[in-house]
Order: C-alpha cells, then sequence, then structure tokens
C-alpha cells in the first residue's frame, strides 16, 4: 500500500524533508511519487517506499520479487595479481627508456648552452659597442667643423 512522506519519516526517525531530499537523490521522486497540494499530501508508491525506507535506515526491506543476479566467474585472485604485477613492470620499463631518453636530451641541451655561452664572451661588450659608436659621432661633428662654409653649405664634407 502507498504510504506518504510523513509516515516514512516517522517509520524511519527522520525529517520529511529528508525523505523528500533521498527521493530526489535517488531519482524516485518523478516517477514514484504523486505529489499533492496543500490539503492531500505527497503518496509514494509501494517500490520508492521500500528504497527510499532501506536508504535512510541502512537495512533491506523484503522485496516481493527476488532480483534476477548474474552469475559472476569466481575471481583467481592470484591470475589478476599475476596480470597487474605484469602491467605495471612493463609500465615501469617504459619509463626507465623514458628516463634514459630524457637524460640523453639533458646532456645535449647542457653541451648547447655551454657553447652558447662561450659564444657570448666572443661578442664585443655592449659599452664598447656604444663607445664607438661615440667616437664616430665625434669623429663627424669634428669633421663638420674642419670643412669649410662652403662645404658645410653644400653638403660636401
Amino acid at each position: 500500500m502507498p504510504s506518504t512522506i510523513k509516515e516514512i519519516a516517522e517509520a524511519t526517525g527522520v525529517t520529511k524533508q529528508t525523505v523528500r531530499n533521498r527521493l530526489k537523490s535517488l531519482g524516485l521522486w518523478d516517477h514514484h511519487v504523486t505529489a499533492g497540494d496543500t490539503a492531500t499530501p505527497a503518496v509514494v508508491d509501494d517500490e520508492a517506499t521500500q528504497i527510499v525506507v532501506a536508504a535512510l535506515t541502512g537495512k533491506r526491506q523484503p522485496v516481493t520479487e527476488a532480483p534476477q543476479l548474474r552469475a559472476t566467474p569466481p575471481v583467481d585472485a592470484e591470475a589478476a595479481m599475476a596480470r597487474e604485477r605484469a602491467l605495471y613492470e612493463a609500465r615501469i620499463a617504459d619509463l626507465r627508456d623514458r628516463i634514459v631518453a630524457l637524460e640523453g636530451e639533458k646532456i645535449e641541451l647542457q653541451k648547447q648552452v655551454k657553447e652558447a655561452g662561450e659564444a657570448i664572451k666572443l661578442l664585443p661588450s655592449p659599452t664598447a659597442v656604444v663607445e664607438a659608436r661615440a667616437e664616430g659621432e665625434r669623429a663627424g661633428r669634428e669633421a663638420a667643423r674642419a670643412a669649410g662654409l662652403w662645404d658645410r653649405l653644400l653638403g660636401r664634407f
């Protein structure tokens, strides 16, 4: 016989709101609850009542029909562990190979960094470049002063 939310709450020792929330979280609210209005309470069908009571109390309620269970083959624990171990060992071997490859790449990159450092040492210092540019500008100004008036006016200095 269908039950109301209040009856389920009293039977399980929880609040009506807890029963409503559990019905919604189990996905039973939309199809197994006939919602009432303010004058009539919401009615929960027998199937949903058994499920929500079991969920709230942690006990299994008797079911009118026995569920059909599939027979599961027995599990050989040692074989399963051996398969898992083989998978892990293969993964470890792959990771070790990857480590060796990365170490080779690291050595190559260190060589490149060392070569780049040596090449940088061969470059002129930035202050030398600035000083050379300033010296060229000074020489140009002195040449312009030394040139005659006509050479400066005609741009031949």
